[in-house]
């Protein structure tokens, strides 16, 4: 399929009018099949990733259709302080027993400020599964995480990280007001 050169096939043709509910993916079989259909798909589904317009997406994977629902709105602060709050062992799973993890080496001792990401980097997939309205923690909910890191086993009194997925967006906004497409990272 040429999704770009016929006016039938184009991804404006596909999304449909901004008052339908859903968006017919390209199936699985045509983007993988092709790097241009690719393209296209994932501009679509990057142009359906925002809680304020999204719609249902819907992708055909063999005999099978795959439903991907809007995202959520952002969370608040509060609701951040309390999911960041709960008692998480911040160990790796018992099922790696005594294995070195690297990854978790370097963040074992870091901490969270914030969720979410304008940025929307076509290298990255936070915005996916964190949003693009960055949501920042309480100072005092920070500060508490802080304090409890040196009940865990290794700790040296040293914070190895404090942030989120990009420095740039420290400001702390409930609903971001920055246009919704076209973002790159800067």
């Amino acid at each position: 399929m040429r999704y770009r050169d016929d006016s039938e096939e184009s991804w404006r043709y596909l999304a449909g009018e901004r008052d339908r509910d859903e968006v017919r993916l390209p199936s699985y079989e045509e983007i993988t099949a092709d790097k241009k259909t690719y393209a296209e798909f994932s501009r679509l589904y990057h142009l359906e990733h925002n809680p304020d317009n999204a719609r249902i997406l819907i992708q055909k994977h063999g005999r099978d259709l795959v439903y991907v629902n809007p995202p959520a709105p952002p969370p608040e602060t509060e609701l951040i302080d309390a999911e960041y709050e709960l008692p998480f062992t911040r160990l790796p799973h018992p099922m790696y027993g005594e294995a070195k993890i690297p990854a978790w080496e370097q963040i074992r001792f870091s901490v969270t400020i914030m969720r979410g990401c304008a940025a929307g980097c076509s290298f990255c997939c936070i915005t996916e599964h964190q949003g693009r309205d960055v949501v920042s923690r309480s100072e005092a909910s920070v500060l508490r995480e802080i304090e409890g890191l040196e009940n865990l086993p290794g700790w040296t009194g040293v914070v190895s990280d404090i942030g989120g997925a990009l420095p740039a967006s420290i400001r702390p906004s409930a609903r971001s007001s920055a246009p919704t497409t076209g973002r790159s990272c800067s």
